[in-house]
């Protein structure tokens, strides 16, 4: 099974729909330096305050992400 990092999924979904941190960080609540910290891989995230900026995402993009991570539960095909 393949597993997808939850903060390659975000950084995928910001680029392929143009999100800006700032955008998220100011309707989430979440401080831009922490997404920022989190998207470069220098600090961790909780579940709660990475649900949040997902939840802020607009819906095709939260469709995008969940998509992306749903990849890792797929099974690996043996052909």
């Amino acid at each position: 099974m393949q597993e997808v990092d939850p903060r390659d999924a975000l950084d995928k979904t910001l680029e392929v729909f143009g999100v800006k941190a700032a955008e998220l960080a100011e309707l989430s609540g979440i401080s831009a330096q922490e997404i920022s910290r989190y998207r470069n891989k220098r600090k961790d995230m909780n579940s709660l305050n990475l649900q949040k900026i997902v939840n802020c995402l607009p819906q095709a993009a939260r469709f995008y992400f969940y998509s992306l991570m749903a990849v890792g539960d797929q099974p690996e095909k043996t052909c």
